[in-house]
């Protein structure tokens, strides 16, 4: 998986949220040094972090609802 490449498509979406994209660049970095990820799972891990805003809300809807809840899906 090329991180870098998937940042640059996520990012138009990631910063329509108020997350944006610093949060979503901080969850990987640190999930990156401080988890150790088999190797299979490697690339869906990084991937799922990359996205897991993309289609978000608010933080006040984020953390009032749950982050199942307050993702719109279209």
């Amino acid at each position: 998986m090329d991180a870098e490449k998937l940042f640059k498509l996520a990012k138009p979406y990631l910063e329509k949220n108020d997350f944006g994209m610093a949060h979503t660049q901080r969850v990987f970095d640190i999930a990156r040094e401080n988890f150790t990820v088999p190797s299979e799972l490697r690339e869906l891990t990084f991937a799922s972090i990359i996205l897991h805003d993309i289609g978000g809300s608010s933080i006040k809807d984020q953390y009032e609802k749950g982050p199942r809840n307050c993702h719109v899906h279209s």
